[in-house]
């Protein structure tokens, strides 16, 4: 009741909605302009300039960091690589590190890999044509199993031919039924195209339209139950107005600006809590103050990667002691092996 109340209220006086609607876009459009300009000045000037200033000012220093996070960077990426081969490929840590840092050993392996997965396919397919074969040998001569599958085949066949006779009965009961729905459907279409079509009227709202586009669906597809579904609401009179539609359509549309007016703010209060914020070469006050906030967070930073560094160091350690060891065991294997092979 409320809904229908609010409804007629907008319907008799939605000018005033309207206006008051596009008074506060109108207002959110400039917040956002200005916004979008602090934002574009921001990225193109004043960020650069700081950036130029930083490398200027803390450009050994800046450079260190660089080549730390490099090495940090490569010697992290051969320890994720060693640690799948050893989980993946259940390998020893010190072979896995073989293979890495030697391409050719690698591309033999994984050769080898491919040659051990058809392999298996292979064997498998075998495995399974021999079972097939066993079973059909345990269950007696093979002459009275293909005996007993040729009775089998002529039962099915009898079957399917009786079952062929019943499905073209109710195969000509359905192409009738079929033939009375499409008279349904086309009864139906006519009726909605004498309400909705686009070209009865100047004024077509959204609500008219999407219904309209309900029905050319339902048409193209033979759905009955959707077509009948616009006619009733139609009957029902659940259709909007133009007038009332193009209010909701400016509401929709005040909700998307607010939401992009907040987006921008936020991007804007992100850029205004750095250092290059209003950055200017001119302003030597407040150079000062942003050159010794900036040197202690670069050398903050910078002993947070030798930090890093020293626990890869260790952990680089142990991974090559491990191929060592490795290394000898392997080469002791094949001494064995070798040394086995020259005995007469």
């Amino acid at each position: 009741m409320e809904a229908n109340a609010v409804r007629l209220l907008v319907l008799s006086d939605g000018s005033v909605l309207r206006e008051r609607t596009l008074l506060e876009i109108t207002e959110i459009r400039e917040k956002i302009a200005k916004s979008e300009e602090e934002i574009n000045l921001h990225v193109s000037k004043s960020e650069p300039e700081f950036r130029a200033w930083l490398h200027q000012e803390f450009k050994e220093l800046m450079e260190k960091s660089r080549e730390m996070l490099e090495k940090i960077a490569e010697k992290q990426s051969i320890f994720a690589q060693v640690d799948e081969l050893v989980y993946q490929e259940k390998l020893h840590p010190g072979e896995a590190y073989e293979l890495i840092t030697n391409p050719e050993a690698m591309a033999a392996f994984q050769k080898r890999r491919e040659q051990q997965a058809e392999e298996k396919r292979e064997s498998d397919r075998f495995r399974d044509d021999d079972a097939f074969w066993d079973k059909v040998e345990g269950e007696g001569d093979f002459d009275e199993f293909m005996e007993g599958m040729a009775n089998e085949f002529e039962k099915m066949f009898g079957f399917k031919s009786s079952f062929r006779k019943e499905g073209d009965q109710e195969a000509a009961s359905h192409s009738r039924s079929s033939r009375s729905d499409d008279l349904a459907v086309k009864r139906a279409y006519r009726e909605i195209v004498k309400q909705l079509h686009p070209d009865r009227a100047t004024q077509w709202s959204a609500s008219e339209k999407a219904l309209w586009n309900q029905a050319q669906q339902a048409y193209h597809h033979g759905d009955l139950d959707g077509l009948r579904e616009v006619l009733q609401l139609l009957g029902s009179g659940a259709v909007a107005t133009a007038q009332e539609d193009r209010i909701g359509d400016l509401i929709a549309r005040l909700q998307k600006l607010k939401r992009d007016l907040w987006e921008r703010q936020k991007t804007l209060t992100q850029h205004q809590r750095t250092p290059a914020w209003r950055f200017s070469f001119k302003n030597l006050k407040g150079l000062l103050k942003i050159r010794k906030r900036t040197e202690m967070e670069l050398r903050s930073d910078y002993r947070e990667l030798q930090y890093q560094m020293m626990d890869i160091q260790e952990d680089w350690k142990s991974l090559l002691s491990e191929h060592h060891r490795w290394k000898k065991q392997f080469s002791r294997k094949n001494q064995k092996q070798m040394g086995s092979k020259r005995k007469p």
